[in-house]
């Protein structure tokens, strides 16, 4: 059996914990990443373990969406008063606008784990020891939870020529609207425990969502340079 690793340098309660509980092993050099990584899901301080409860709360969100499109599909008696519900048509307009923000999103999330994985210090799409603020991280906080917006909340819309958008549409995009709310502030208090102070400084350079208020610093900011 291999030695078990010692985490001894992280002390909890220490007078680093302003700065963040990633500072001592950012001073650490002999540690390797993967290291790193078990150092972060054995203090708590991985993303990882969240996304299974993003996935979880996606799939029962498309559930619901498509609750009235199983209720024609299956004949079930028990689901006929969700096959009864009155559904809503879009303009060609609309679908149009919620195809270019689908196309977005997914530009967007691919351009923030490129980042994350080149910039954040472990050649990791999600685990990152480095505040990244370049690219869409100038912006706003959190741009792939920005992507996960425009990808996810169009869909309904862009398909309901064929699955009819009803209530139940919008019980959808309520729920994924809260999901993603409850994921940032959860993210926010983890990222203020690994980088402290620092991490509190860029929160309020930089709007969480709002890329058209993180778009308005950005324009002020170059005009007083």
């Amino acid at each position: 059996m291999g030695a078990k690793k010692d985490y001894s340098f992280y002390e909890k309660g220490s007078t680093m914990n302003h700065r963040g509980r990633l500072r001592k092993i950012l001073n650490n050099k002999k540690f390797s990443q993967e290291e790193i990584k078990k150092f972060l899901i054995a203090e708590g301080l991985s993303k990882k373990p969240y996304h299974i409860y993003w996935i979880i709360s996606l799939f029962i969100s498309g559930i619901i969406w498509l609750l009235p499109t199983i209720a024609k599909c299956s004949g079930w008696k028990s689901l006929k008063f969700f096959a009864n519900l009155a559904s809503m048509k879009f303009p060609l307009t609309v679908i149009i606008i919620g195809i270019l923000l689908i196309i977005a999103g997914i530009s967007l999330i691919s351009q923030t784990s490129y980042r994350r994985k080149k910039l954040g210090g472990l050649q990791d799409v999600d685990e990152t020891i480095y505040i990244i603020k370049e690219g869409p991280y100038r912006i706003v906080r959190h741009p792939d939870f920005l992507g996960q917006l425009f990808l996810f909340l169009p869909i309904p819309v862009v398909l309901s020529k064929w699955i009819p958008f009803t209530i139940f549409g919008v019980i959808y995009w309520i729920l994924i609207i809260c999901i993603i709310t409850i994921l940032i502030r959860i993210e926010e208090k983890l990222n203020i425990e690994k980088w402290g102070e620092e991490y509190q400084i860029y929160m309020k350079e930089v709007p969480a969502l709002n890329f058209i208020k993180g778009l308005w610093n950005l324009k002020k900011w170059s005009w007083l340079k």
